[in-house]
């Protein structure tokens, strides 16, 4: 696979001891998911990573395609990651690639926002036992009121999942390897996929990248360009898989 800003080779890495990413060591870009960067590891154990200065002429000779599919890369809109720090996604497969070293700038950043998570949840006790008295006086003053608005956010709920899989896209790699990713608006509880050569739905492991987007990595079982069905809490998808070579 080649670097989308500077043309160059990129190299195996792991980021937190189990993922599989990808770097740059010409200009110092990462190709990382979602759910790798969120579970970054604490700085004292990152000493292994190495900033790389860069020569600005060296950024230009790149093509800004996606490394697994060849999309031209879009810049992150979410709210996730400061614009500053301008990393580009993948529509397709939903990669982020991080330019030069600016995942090591975002990285305190990540870290900040752990601690006050972390912060929150232990808060959450103090604050639940504070709240329920008022919240059963609340209950007696407006009789079945506060009860007629659960129920109807219970049954907005229901509306809204009734949407659920949505954004379904496959991906299969040179070496042999999958990847479909879907976005899913509730919890994934069962995740299949229905092998067509040997005619049966086969369990499979589902990945949480970011909010409701979802990923499905397969080892070496699918036939390269065939069209693969997934079933996600029993709603099914078709897919058809797009062969990729780096």
């Amino acid at each position: 696979m080649k670097c989308p800003d500077c043309a160059g080779l990129l190299m195996d890495v792991t980021l937190t001891g189990i993922d599989k990413s990808y770097r740059c060591f010409n200009c110092g870009g990462v190709w990382a998911i979602a759910k790798t960067v969120n579970g970054l590891p604490a700085e004292d154990q990152s000493g292994q990573w190495q900033r790389i200065e860069v020569d600005p002429e060296r950024l230009k000779t790149g093509d800004n395609r996606c490394p697994n599919d060849q999309t031209e890369l879009e810049y992150y809109k979410g709210g996730l990651i400061p614009a500053e720090f301008k990393v580009r996604q993948c529509p397709v497969c939903h990669w982020w690639w991080w330019p030069t070293d600016s995942l090591f700038n975002f990285k305190p950043l990540q870290e900040a926002r752990k601690k006050e998570k972390a912060k929150v949840r232990q808060l959450m006790p103090m604050m639940m036992a504070a709240l329920v008295p008022l919240l059963s006086l609340v209950l007696l003053i407006t009789g079945g009121v506060v009860g007629v608005r659960l129920l109807g956010q219970q049954q907005q709920v229901k509306v809204a999942a009734a949407q659920r899989l949505s954004e379904v896209a496959g991906i299969k790699f040179e070496n042999g390897d999958a990847t479909v990713t879907f976005v899913y608006a509730g919890e994934v509880k069962t995740a299949q996929v229905f092998l067509t050569d040997e005619s049966k739905w086969v369990p499979v492991t589902v990945e949480k990248m970011e909010q409701n987007r979802y990923q499905i990595s397969f080892g070496k079982t699918l036939a390269g360009g065939e069209e693969v069905r997934i079933r996600v809490n029993g709603e099914e998808a078709v897919v058809p898989f797009r062969s990729i070579k780096p």
